[in-house]
């Protein structure tokens, strides 16, 4: 299931252990970040693309420089905060994935490659960052693309696609009212600032 939503960072404090003598780089997540979702829906019978924009998302990233740099962290993103225009559907997919319990999705990273924190720089590189996803209770394997540079040595930028589905997440696919149950796959990502802590 090398897929799925969004951008969301961590990692185990060993891996920062071989980059610790280079020093640690921490990003806050700044408020203008953002997060989206989109799938594949019924309404009326007619198939049409859903939206949910606007996800508020929190954490931070860690950069550990040296000899074997890595990057760490944590991103959330607050299921409540995704709007797609219809409040019914907005319920409806809350009420899937358990916010009420589970108010955020989070995703902890356990690798990026390739990666080196000189590359972020200028025009940036694309990584593959792997790890979990927490969603509604449940932590399963992902694997995505994400675009990184930094503006200014101080301003990182991060920008993730991945696709995944309901079968894949454990969950059961959403419907209300005249909107048939969506179909997969769901596409979601993010668009993070975060400024370097001081």
């Amino acid at each position: 299931m090398n897929r799925l939503l969004g951008l969301f960072l961590a990692f185990s404090a060993p891996a920062f252990a071989a980059g610790a003598a280079g020093g640690v780089l921490v990003y806050k997540v700044a408020p203008q970040s953002g997060a989206f979702y989109a799938v594949q829906a019924f309404h009326l019978f007619i198939p049409e693309t859903v939206h949910g924009l606007h996800g508020a998302v929190s954490g931070e990233i860690r950069l550990a420089q040296g000899p074997s740099p890595t990057v760490g962290g944590e991103l959330s993103i607050s299921v409540a905060s995704l709007k797609s225009g219809i409040s019914a559907r907005d319920s409806q997919v809350q009420s899937t994935l358990d916010a009420k319990r589970h108010p955020d999705v989070t995703f902890t990273i356990t690798g990026v490659e390739p990666f080196n924190v000189a590359s972020l720089d200028g025009a940036g590189v694309t990584v593959t960052a792997h790890g979990s996803l927490d969603v509604a209770g449940v932590s399963v394997p992902l694997s995505f693309p994400v675009l990184a540079w930094r503006e200014g040595g101080k301003r990182l930028r991060l920008r993730g696609v991945a696709h995944t589905g309901f079968r894949d997440l454990k969950l059961k696919a959403p419907g209300v009212a005249v909107i048939l149950p969506v179909m997969d796959p769901i596409s979601a990502g993010a668009d993070i600032v975060a400024d370097q802590v001081p």
